[in-house]
């Protein structure tokens, strides 16, 4: 490793000590993981588990913070439970199958289509089964399916078609 002086306001400081609430490691080490979470946005994250990685990371503070408020109330919410699992791992396939190398038969997009389509799918499975029951695991039950009825009676109708010979 090569030393180099930079120079840091006191904001810039406070925030690199208290990143990620972690005082004892060292500001280096944590400018270091900096600069390499920044090149892998930069460079595009071809790799799955890379943007797996990130996307988690991303997301981590966000879902202890949801993780402490439901504690604190109680309650717990399937939906966002689900997407905190779901649209990371939707986000990471599509940004790391997105740039992949394509022939003439498309044959790396349909698969991605048909992968993003999965995952998606999993998301309408939870909010259907929150709308088709009267016991549900979210915050507003009754509001909740108030607002996908109206919805899940034009997917019966697509459904319909869909399967129309």
């Amino acid at each position: 490793m090569t030393p180099t002086n930079v120079r840091f306001t006191d904001d810039q400081l406070a925030f690199l000590a208290n990143m990620d609430g972690d005082a004892k490691t060292p500001i280096g080490e944590k400018v270091r993981r900096l600069v390499d979470e920044g090149r892998q946005l930069r460079e595009g994250m071809a790799d799955y588990l890379a943007a797996a990685s990130m996307t988690a990371r991303l997301l981590e503070k966000p879902r202890q913070c949801l993780r402490a408020r439901e504690h604190q109330l109680g309650r717990r919410s399937d939906i966002l439970a689900r997407s905190f699992e779901s649209l990371p791992d939707a986000f990471a396939y599509l940004i790391s199958s997105a740039c992949e190398t394509d022939d003439e038969t498309n044959v790396p997009l349909a698969r991605l289509e048909l992968e993003m389509s999965d995952r998606l799918l999993s998301l309408v499975e939870v909010l259907l089964q929150q709308a088709a029951t009267e016991f549900s695991s979210c915050y507003e039950p009754k509001l909740v399916r108030e607002r996908l009825q109206p919805r899940l009676a034009a997917l019966t109708r697509l459904a319909g078609l869909v399967n129309e010979p």
